[in-house]
């Protein structure tokens, strides 16, 4: 009952008080708000700009005002005292708050002044006057708490928590003045080394603030800020482990190689991006959950776990290779360096799938996607998305105004058949969401695979008539573009309705 009593007397004490607003604090809070506000909107009226530097500073002048606002209301109605006896040092949080907001205001102020403020430009250096004075009232706050007031930090405005965000803040500048230096080997190399890091630090730093989340995490933090990472590698003990680890890092490397490369707004480049986020996604989450032991938990919905990770793992590997052969014939050239690094990364990751696919192929997994029909649907899902990112490529790459309504069609069969072959899968797989069908799944496979003949055979007839038609019209807008994407579409498509035609003989059998 103590503990009852404690919460029922603090939450008595949480009550509107505006006189919050009338102290010297509170006062100050108002003339940041009000001065980052009006800083905001005369940059805002000044003019837009696409450098990294306006965006950066445009940030600053909205984030430190909301954060300023969201502490002023929660001191108003005395939440502080709620937070400060669950789960943060709420004195420490506005200090150190208090002293990241000096930061990026005074660098803000800094970097605004040397690009936009000139000597016949007024607008700019009216900015940058409120930008200073901006800057001013966050440093005054700091000398308030730290000198005045003579606050002691328990992380956030001591060293070790401050030096951390003055790392995060480092990188952050380091990120922001990167812009308009692309496909160049040695800045991908520094900005993989830049980046790594990077994500962990904002962990260190919430975690030592929000107490409670120390407990989420599968590592030990203790309070200073050194993390003892030994745990959080648990999940990749052991050479499985460790493939699937390397699986992660090549596959995010040529994830971060590519963005830093430049857009890729061609069909093929968005496939790669896909594959790679995928085969990033997959181990991490595999690795996790058998760590955890969660998938005993979800023993009846994935009665067959090994089969589950093999199979994926396939899949993975499967994919892996085909972006890899995609990127080497769609991006790749002798002068690329860039692109030949990525190449060297995506190839580097498919081997490993491949190597960890037929280590778990060897312990001889029993389940729906180790067995003959599963290996069937994956290929059918596999190919049907290769067909419909040449489709889509063809239809890019050609002018819009060439959409023959049989082209139209048969992308409309490849997707609708894709649709429900990965619902068809993911029945197989989930035993329990078979309850829910009026019929037997085996029926319900049996009809499909008719149907899909059928429209396969349909979109394979119409795609080379409507396509490959060009005597009065060239859909491409070179007229020594390749037939590529045509050549994939069709193959792919005769591929994939042999594959649909062998599922409906095995379909018959298991009537």
């Amino acid at each position: 009952m103590g503990l009852i009593d404690d919460i029922k007397d603090t939450l008595s004490k949480a009550v509107f008080t505006p006189s919050a607003l009338l102290n010297g604090r509170g006062g100050l809070h108002m003339a940041q708000i009000l001065l980052s506000v009006v800083t905001f909107v005369l940059a805002l009226f000044r003019g837009g700009s696409s450098h990294t530097y306006w965006i950066y500073a445009m940030f600053t002048w909205a984030f430190c005002p909301i954060m300023t606002l969201i502490i002023t209301i929660i001191e108003m109605f005395k939440l502080d005292i709620v937070l400060n006896l669950f789960c943060m040092d709420w004195s420490d949080f506005t200090t150190g708050m208090a002293m990241s907001s000096s930061l990026m205001t005074v660098s803000v102020a800094i970097t605004y002044a040397n690009f936009y403020a000139c000597l016949k430009c007024l607008y700019g250096w009216i900015v940058s006057i409120f930008a200073i004075l901006c800057a001013f009232l966050y440093v005054l706050e700091v000398v308030k708490d730290k000198i005045i007031d003579k606050k002691k930090g328990s992380y956030l405005s001591a060293l070790p928590g401050f030096w951390k965000v003055l790392e995060a803040f480092v990188s952050c500048m380091i990120f922001i003045s990167l812009t308009g230096y692309r496909d160049k080997p040695s800045l991908i190399v520094c900005v993989i080394a830049y980046i790594i890091p990077f994500p962990i630090l904002p962990l260190i730093i919430a975690t030592n603030i929000l107490k409670k989340l120390k407990n989420c995490l599968p590592f030990n933090l203790d309070r200073s800020g050194n993390p003892d990472l030994s745990g959080m590698f648990c999940p990749f003990k052991g050479f499985r482990g460790i493939l699937r680890l390397l699986e992660i890092i090549s596959s995010a490397l040529c994830l971060i190689i590519v963005i830093f490369r430049g857009r890729m707004t061609s069909p093929w480049g968005v496939w790669c991006e896909f594959v790679w986020v995928f085969c990033i996604f997959v181990p991490a989450v595999l690795a996790v959950v058998e760590d955890k032991m969660w998938h005993i938990l979800l023993a009846a919905f994935l009665p067959d776990w090994a089969d589950l990770t093999c199979g994926l793992t396939a899949l993975c590997a499967v994919s892996a290779v085909s972006v890899t052969l995609i990127f080497a014939s769609v991006f790749v050239c002798l002068s690329c360096i860039v692109s030949i690094l990525c190449l060297i990364f995506s190839s580097a990751a498919a081997l490993i799938f491949l190597i960890d696919a037929v280590m778990q192929k060897k312990m001889l997994p029993t389940g729906y996607l180790s067995s003959l029909r599963g290996g069937l649907r994956a290929s059918q899902a596999f190919v049907a998305c290769i067909v419909l990112t040449a489709a889509a490529d063809h239809f890019v790459t050609g002018e819009w105004s060439f959409k023959p309504f049989g082209l139209i069609c048969s992308v409309v069969v490849f997707a609708a058949c894709l649709l429900l072959t990965v619902v068809i899968m993911v029945l197989n797989l989930l035993k329990l969401l078979q309850c829910l069908l009026a019929f037997r799944l085996s029926v319900m496979e049996f009809v499909f695979d008719i149907v899909a003949v059928l429209l396969y055979l349909l979109a394979v007839i119409l795609w080379p008539v409507f396509g490959y038609k060009r005597s009065n019209y060239n859909p491409y807008i070179c007229d020594k573009c390749s037939y590529s994407d045509m050549n994939t579409v069709t193959v792919g498509g005769i591929l994939n309705l042999i594959l649909y035609m062998v599922d409906v003989v095995l379909s018959f059998k298991s009537l």
